[in-house]
């Protein structure tokens, strides 16, 4: 089950993305229509 969570990074509080494992793979758009990757991957 693919997890999306909102998380801030650099003191960016309007970003989503989904949880794998210890990172974030980031979208972009509307989480709930058709989001988008940004192609940026985020450590936790």
């Amino acid at each position: 089950m693919t997890e999306w969570i909102r998380f801030n990074y650099k003191q960016d509080t309007s970003l989503f993305g989904i949880l794998v494992g210890d990172y974030v793979d980031e979208y972009e758009g509307n989480l709930f229509e058709t989001p988008k990757p940004t192609g940026r991957r985020i450590s936790i």
